[in-house]
């Protein structure tokens, strides 16, 4: 699942390291895909880090919680 306002796809992600990799300037494969450079090359940078695995999406959902609130409260709060 994609967010609705990404313009980059898994599959447009493993075009664009492919286009970089086959010599094809960063500038012209930004303005063709209508991102960034600064985009082009953190996509490169997970890409180089993790290989393929760093073009799929990511959980934005926070690894922990530390303000969340305590679960007898909660229960509590929904027996009202």
């Amino acid at each position: 699942m994609y967010h609705s306002n990404t313009k980059l796809t898994f599959h447009s992600r493993k075009k664009m390291i492919l286009d970089y990799k086959s010599g094809k300037p960063v500038s012209r494969i930004a303005k063709e895909l209508g991102i960034s450079r600064k985009c082009f090359y953190y996509w490169r940078a997970r890409y180089d880090q993790f290989g393929e695995l760093g073009l799929k999406n990511r959980s934005t959902r926070p690894k922990s919680s530390p303000n969340k609130t305590d679960s007898q409260l909660e229960q509590e709060i929904l027996k009202a």
